[in-house]
């Protein structure tokens, strides 16, 4: 209850204050409700956390043809391809980095050390569910060609993951191009702390390869292909997004 402001002068007519404030209470009224029913739907705010690194950056170009064509950019468009598809499947998504920079200051073995280990502190930070480190492949042979994905040996959940991704990229290649899921000894698997991936797209030095990473429209179906993976590999550990259906 309000206490009235006592001020000189005549009293108005209390009547006509409170037909005042009753309509200026309906029209508050009116107004809330409005705002409620135009409120933005809950989004996937508490959905689930992947963390997707694009590979290298700054000083550290990664693999590269002539030095014109370099991985840290492709890595970073291909997350950038991946974000929204994840989060349309109600996850939400952190990028370690968005746009052309390093992670730490440096071109030593420490600075490569220190970049790795800040990777891994933006994924404890944000309590992600799994971590997926993105790469371009490269070799002295032309001739090969296809996704391999890596996980940590001896790590249950890592491999699980893997393999979903690894036959969700290959289906999206010939057969003579797709591979299996391979075990690795990688700082940043060992270290995650929750189901980890290193997904090498393509090569970079095979000439079909480079076709469909060169290419925004081969960019997005390998994009799309990753995320397939990693939506039903998830699903498969028990890390489900908002409206994932359960065997996905």
């Amino acid at each position: 209850m309000h206490a009235r402001r006592r001020h000189p002068g005549p009293v108005r007519d209390s009547g006509g204050e409170t037909a005042l404030l009753a309509v200026l209470a309906a029209v508050l009224v009116l107004v809330l409700l409005s705002q409620r029913a135009h409120a933005p739907a809950p989004s996937n705010r508490d959905g689930p956390v992947i963390v997707l690194d694009p590979g290298h950056g700054g000083i550290d170009g990664g693999t590269h043809l002539q030095g014109r064509i370099l991985e840290k950019d492709l890595t970073l468009q291909l997350a950038q391809a991946m974000a929204p598809l994840l989060e349309a499947s109600g996850f939400r998504v952190v990028l370690t980095r968005t746009a052309d920079y390093a992670l730490a200051p440096g071109d030593d073995d420490a600075s490569v050390r220190r970049d790795l280990e800040e990777r891994l502190r933006i994924t404890r930070d944000a309590r992600a569910a799994a971590l997926v480190s993105l790469h371009v492949n490269a070799a002295r042979d032309s001739r090969l060609r296809g996704p391999i994905v890596f996980y940590q040996f001896g790590d249950e959940p890592g491999r699980r993951l893997a393999l979903a991704v690894q036959a969700s990229l290959n289906a999206a290649f010939p057969p003579e191009a797709r591979n299996e899921a391979l075990p690795a000894d990688f700082f940043l698997l060992a270290k995650a702390g929750r189901p980890a991936v290193l997904v090498e797209f393509a090569f970079l030095t095979n000439p079909a390869d480079r076709a469909i990473l060169l290419s925004p429209q081969g960019r997005r179906h390998l994009a799309a292909a990753a995320v397939e993976g990693l939506v039903r590999g998830l699903a498969q550990l028990g890390v489900r997004a908002h409206g994932v259906p359960p065997g996905r």
